[in-house]
């Protein structure tokens, strides 16, 4: 009885299977191959392959785009912005946030409209355009989010961003603070370095080093456990120019060592040019 209870069942899977239209297998095989690419954008992403990003990425919105997979489509658009920013290609990070934005319109997506139009705030931040910044910013946050979490906090972040490049200083370190405050309980590694990060830039601008020196180690120790290279040579750089301002050469010395060797390893010659001039003055009498 059992065995006829089974060989039932098991033609009742075949004949359902076979019984599904082409285009709806072609469909959803197309669908898994555009997630597996956008995964692997995001993972070449945060390993600072921009490169192989943009090519999975490219490929994600090919296949989506196919079959018509909106969401697919402007989760593509949307980080294949972000590696545009992240190599300095602003007007091509611009358009494919804004394609981004139509598309997740189009699917009622309010996250991914407010991780758009953060985009866009970001964009505007990399102009130097802090005032439009804040615009785009404020109506992100504005969006009624079921998941806040990270999206909000980067919101927040570069909308700290946004006033500390208009010279308010203290309200840019209350909008960190509050990211921060919202990175640490959801252990968003990459959140809390950033936040940590940028505060040290600020207490350096206020001129309180060792403060800025404390949150400056604590984005270097974060970003080594998410093994972001970009973010780990800076954070070296930070620390070795904030060691040298307190006059602790040593210490100096090491961190901008390894922050050459980090550059290097990145190709960016501009940055080892930097490393040399801030080590010249260690070595010099």
């Amino acid at each position: 009885m059992r065995l006829l209870l089974i060989s039932i069942c098991c033609l009742v899977l075949i004949t359902g299977c076979s019984s599904l239209p082409k285009d709806a297998l072609q469909t959803t095989e197309q669908s898994s191959q555009a997630h597996m690419f956008l995964e692997k954008g995001h993972q070449y992403y945060h390993s600072s392959q921009y490169k192989k990003a943009a090519a999975s990425l490219n490929k994600a919105l090919s296949l989506g785009a196919s079959v018509d997979d909106e969401l697919t489509v402007a989760r593509a658009l949307s980080s294949l912005g972000r590696v545009h920013l992240a190599t300095g290609e602003i007007p091509q990070a611009e358009a494919c946030f804004q394609q981004a934005y139509q598309a997740a319109s189009g699917v009622n997506q309010t996250e991914l409209l407010a991780q758009t139009l953060g985009g866009l705030g970001a964009v505007q931040l990399h102009r130097n355009h802090p005032q439009e910044a804040q615009t785009y910013l404020k109506s992100a946050l504005e969006l009624p989010l079921e998941n806040p979490g990270n999206t909000r906090a980067t919101l927040l972040h570069d909308l700290g961003s946004a006033h500390r490049k208009q010279g308010d200083n203290a309200t840019a370190e209350s909008y960190y603070l509050q990211a921060l405050e919202m990175h640490e309980p959801l252990r968003d590694l990459k959140g809390i370095a950033t936040d940590c990060y940028s505060l040290a830039l600020l207490y350096q601008d206020e001129g309180h080093l060792d403060m800025a020196l404390q949150k400056a180690r604590r984005a270097l120790n974060h970003d080594k456990k998410t093994q972001k290279p970009s973010s780990i040579a800076q954070d070296l750089t930070l620390l070795g120019i904030l060691s040298l301002s307190l006059g602790e050469n040593d210490e100096a010395g090491d961190y901008l060592r390894r922050a050459k060797l980090a550059w290097q390893s990145l190709g960016r010659e501009d940055q080892v040019t930097t490393i040399n001039d801030h080590l010249q003055r260690i070595h010099s009498p």
